[in-house]
């Protein structure tokens, strides 16, 4: 596993005020977002109807590669007008952690190439509860059922999601599970971990 930075895990005191039903994303695009928001319109949205889900994210976060994709996908997003759905572009970190400690959940895909996924290791330290597919690593950064929602199928995902956005009991134990089992990324366990490899 990677390292988490000490920007997130400095965030001791969490508050356990209930959030509003703001859902964050902030990975790449072109992984899953047009089918996230095919779910959300048809049926997060549909179940409820003050949720809002907040996009960062662009090509500038990549060095400008795939960006003419990247565009596309957000411009044809834009093209739906749907009020609920919030276009931002990429923000720093330090930034995003403080919206990410405001929002309800993150909902993330995923994909096959991935072998960490930064984005979600940083929301469940921050006691955010994800709900993602089990594609690339996601099976091993969420803890399904107990800090979020691995979904086998999309009717799973959308179905989670709807639970964490309406259940604040279910919100509450999903958020305190986060911060007492996902936080224990700091960089200098990890590297002891790699030394204990190295070694062995």
């Amino acid at each position: 596993p990677l390292g988490l930075s000490e920007e997130v895990l400095q965030h001791q005191k969490i508050d356990n005020s209930i959030p509003k039903p703001v859902v964050i994303f902030s990975s790449n695009p072109e992984r899953g977002l047009i089918w996230l928001v095919d779910l959300w319109i048809k049926h997060i949205r549909e179940e409820i109807p003050n949720a809002e889900l907040h996009i960062f994210s662009g090509y500038k976060t990549y060095g400008g590669k795939n960006k003419s994709r990247m565009v596309n996908i957000l411009n044809k997003i834009k093209n739906f007008n749907d009020n609920s759905i919030k276009l931002f572009e990429p923000i720093p970190k330090k930034e995003l952690f403080k919206k990410l400690l405001q929002s309800r959940a993150m909902l993330y895909m995923g994909d096959p190439g991935e072998t960490f996924c930064l984005s979600i290791a940083e929301a469940q330290a921050l006691g955010v509860p994800c709900v993602v597919k089990p594609i690339g690593c996601l099976a091993e950064r969420v803890k399904d059922k107990v800090t979020g929602i691995v979904a086998k199928s999309d009717k799973e995902f959308y179905n989670g999601a709807i639970d964490i956005l309406k259940n604040d009991k279910l919100w509450l134990v999903y958020k305190n599970n986060s911060i007492k089992l996902q936080r224990n990324y700091e960089w200098e366990t990890i590297a002891k971990k790699y030394v204990k490899l190295i070694n062995a």
